[in-house]
């Protein structure tokens, strides 16, 4: 009977060790494997937005009448057309520190702006295309104006107004 019971304890004691051999390992592996999901995403989305920022500058510049298709994914955080400000940016809380934090960052025709959250360790991530006094945005989407998930778009140039190219966003 007492051997039966030395088995059991090791056997016991093999089970929680290897238990918290396991919650060890995931505790410290987890933050750094969402570290490097959000690094992917960030990068990622650079890429979206520079091919939808070269779309809609190639449509401007073809003048009246000109349409582009085009197909979006946004796997995380929000992309926002804002037609007042003549902008595009997305955003997306991240525990990811890809720059220094609240800072701005110029990378071709965007901006990426990181900023300090109230949580410790982190942050909101924004990537901004300013069309400011280069051309007008407008948008028709029947899904509002917060994106998430894949869409087609249609940029069409709808004509020119205060000497600027008005670009027609419609988002289906």
């Amino acid at each position: 009977m007492n051997k039966k019971a030395a088995i059991w304890v090791s056997a016991i004691l093999y089970i929680v060790l290897g238990i918290v051999a396991i919650t060890l390992i995931l505790n410290a592996g987890l933050p750094l494997i969402n570290k490097m999901q959000d690094r992917n995403t960030i990068s990622q989305t650079k890429e979206v937005i520079t091919a939808f920022d070269q779309k809609i500058r190639f449509v401007a510049n073809q003048g009246p009448g000109a349409l582009e298709p085009f197909y979006i994914e946004i796997k995380s955080g929000e992309l926002t057309i804002d037609e007042a400000g003549n902008k595009i940016y997305w955003s997306m809380k991240t525990i990811d520190q890809p720059q220094e934090p609240d800072t701005s960052l110029e990378e071709g025709n965007f901006v990426s702006i990181l900023n300090r959250t109230i949580v410790k360790n982190e942050y909101n991530m924004t990537i901004l295309v300013n069309y400011q006094n280069r051309l007008n945005l407008n948008l028709s989407s029947e899904f509002g104006n917060k994106f998430q998930g894949r869409y087609q778009l249609s940029i069409r140039h709808i004509g020119v107004e205060n000497d600027l190219p008005t670009i027609l966003i419609n988002v289906r």
